[in-house]
């Protein structure tokens, strides 16, 4: 089941810190979110922040699975849920921006039926003091995707 994180609610830090190990990045972008929280009865598995940066469009700020949970179509549901919160909000684009050593997540939104938009090179080398690694990968280039309708 996927609900929205109310504004009272303490968010689920570690499960965001997953998608984003800068804490404090976390914390300016995550006020100006919509929250969706995946979870079963014990606890939260999954979780998306959305924010409105223009008119209609939308971006996926950060998208986390539980590492027990992943591989089970969590991430889909939450991209699933985020579009239709979209929609529903009368916006006709949706965004998001992972890093080149993300294979999966880059997998993952081109199966939703998002497209590569821009590559921002070297943009984790610029706004992240500590080298995150992937898959063996340095984290280097930022690559936005999108989609429209």
């Amino acid at each position: 089941m996927i609900s929205e994180l109310p504004p009272s609610a303490l968010p689920p830090w570690e499960l965001l810190q997953l998608a984003d190990p800068d804490l404090e990045k976390v914390k300016a972008y995550l006020p100006n979110c919509l929250v969706g929280i995946l979870s079963d009865l014990s606890e939260p598995q999954g979780v998306i922040a959305l924010q409105e940066k223009s008119p209609g469009c939308w971006e996926i700020e950060n998208l986390a699975v539980a590492t027990e949970h992943q591989g089970k179509g969590h991430a889909r549901k939450l991209l699933q849920w985020a579009k239709e919160k979209v929609v529903a909000k009368e916006g006709r684009a949706l965004r998001v921006a992972t890093g080149n050593s993300s294979l999966p997540a880059l997998e993952l939104y081109e199966s939703f039926g998002m497209q590569v938009l821009e590559i921002d090179r070297g943009y984790f080398l610029r706004a992240y003091q500590e080298p995150i690694f992937e898959n063996g990968v340095q984290c280097t280039h930022r690559i936005i995707l999108g989609m429209e309708w």
